[in-house]
């Protein structure tokens, strides 16, 4: 296996990508599931999102690069 990877503090230029993460794992919980109990709205999610960085009360972070043969 081959991981080649950083991880970075999530900052405000990440919070389309992250919200877009957030959208499709709900989405794969729901399909699991064969239950549509998710409704998520990209802009409401960006919007939490940031408010959560702003809070700088967790650790969060983006892993940027590629791991290959997971």
């Amino acid at each position: 296996m081959s991981t080649n990877f950083t991880i970075q503090r999530a900052t405000g230029g990440d919070l389309q990508e992250v919200a877009v993460m957030v959208g499709e794992l709900l989405s794969g919980i729901m399909n699991v599931f064969d239950d549509q109990v998710f409704n998520v709205d990209l802009a409401e999610t960006t919007s939490g999102l940031q408010d959560f960085l702003n809070r700088e009360r967790y650790g969060r972070g983006t892993a940027k690069g590629a791991i290959e043969d997971f």
